[in-house]
């Protein structure tokens, strides 16, 4: 008769143990970086470390994530303005059991400087985003403003 009761503890266990798995791969990654002033307009992936992070930032650059930038069923996956520091953080709510094999773009752009964007598999941790920023005209051209028979022309290639 203690047989059943075995096998229930057993069997709670389990459920127990899929379901911290479960909400261990729905915890969300979150994208940090920096928006600074510079000579040329470029994003990067640099290291945590990079002294460039400690220094001055821009404040209130607004920063674009897409998932799948290189398709057509790329959506906008989160946005940020940077702080008064030029910090920006954005929760990547897709990240699957903590893998980061994601494709996504990022735009950084700020009236008065011209736009940078990059295409980039999610950083792990250790890693972080910078974008540099040069005064100029802000040339970005929405793709979401794009007419669908442009993009399909676009990814018809």
């Amino acid at each position: 008769m203690n047989r059943p009761r075995s096998f229930a503890r057993i069997a709670r266990s389990l459920a127990l143990a899929s379901l911290a798995t479960i909400a261990a791969g729905c915890n969300s990654y979150v994208l940090k970086g920096k928006v600074i002033h510079g000579e040329i307009s470029i994003v990067a992936v640099v290291p945590d470390t990079d002294p460039r992070l400690q220094g001055e930032g821009l404040a209130n650059a607004q920063i674009r994530l897409e998932n799948d930038p290189e398709k057509l069923r790329r959506e906008i996956v989160g946005e940020a303005v940077s702080g008064a520091n030029g910090d920006f953080s954005i929760p990547f709510k897709k990240v699957a059991g903590n893998l980061l094999m994601y494709d996504v773009g990022l735009t950084g752009r700020k009236q008065g400087y011209r736009p940078a964007t990059l295409n980039f598999r999610l950083p792990p941790a250790g890693r972080r985003i910078l974008i540099i920023l040069t005064p100029g005209p802000d040339t970005y051209q929405d793709p979401y403003a794009d007419s669908l028979d442009n993009q399909v022309k676009r990814f018809d290639r």
